[in-house]
């Protein structure tokens, strides 16, 4: 973390490998941070405080494999993880009482076999999207999925990224349209 108006900067040093995804929440109180996948290392995912670099929580879980993607829920209460794996799995973590310290796996599932680059939130869902998927997930009862339709204008477009603008969700595709 740098502190521009005192041109200092301050570490997070929990991490055992590279780190190929970091998220931050809604209040800026939060980030999320995670491990990519090592042989002899369990990734980890880590929530922690950016004002005094300080561990908060470590989310774990055997089947995690490399993680590639976060995304914090509009509330701070939910994380979501995509990993970079053949199935890019999906875990869901939450908190009830908003501090972590009670954090707990609240939802698993296969991504599928295409590339997911992106994790985005909204107030009831989560949305997935890369090469040739965008998928809408719902936690109710458990995680399950509705595919949605890629319109690109090039048979080999990927959406890239995506982000919320209101109400509406907006996309970003590898030939540069939205």
């Amino acid at each position: 973390m740098f502190d521009a108006k005192r041109s200092t900067q301050n570490l997070f040093q929990r991490h055992d490998s590279q780190i190929r995804a970091v998220a931050i929440s809604a209040s800026r109180q939060l980030v999320a941070s995670g491990d990519s996948c090592s042989d002899d290392i369990v990734p980890k995912i880590w929530i922690w405080d950016p004002q005094t670099c300080t561990e908060i929580a470590s989310l774990s879980d055997s089947r995690l494999q490399g993680v590639s993607s976060l995304t914090f829920s509009p509330d701070g209460k939910s994380l979501a993880c995509i990993c970079s794996d053949e199935n890019h799995r999906i875990f869901g973590w939450s908190t009830i009482n908003g501090n972590w310290n009670d954090a707990h796996l609240s939802a698993y599932s296969l991504g599928g076999h295409e590339t997911i680059s992106f994790v985005q939130f909204t107030q009831t869902q989560l949305i997935t999207g890369g090469r040739n998927n965008l998928n809408f997930w719902s936690f109710s009862p458990s995680l399950s999925v509705s595919k949605g339709i890629v319109s690109t204008q090039g048979q080999d477009d990927t959406l890239l990224c995506g982000a919320m603008m209101e109400d509406k969700f907006i996309t970003g595709t590898s030939e540069g349209s939205f």
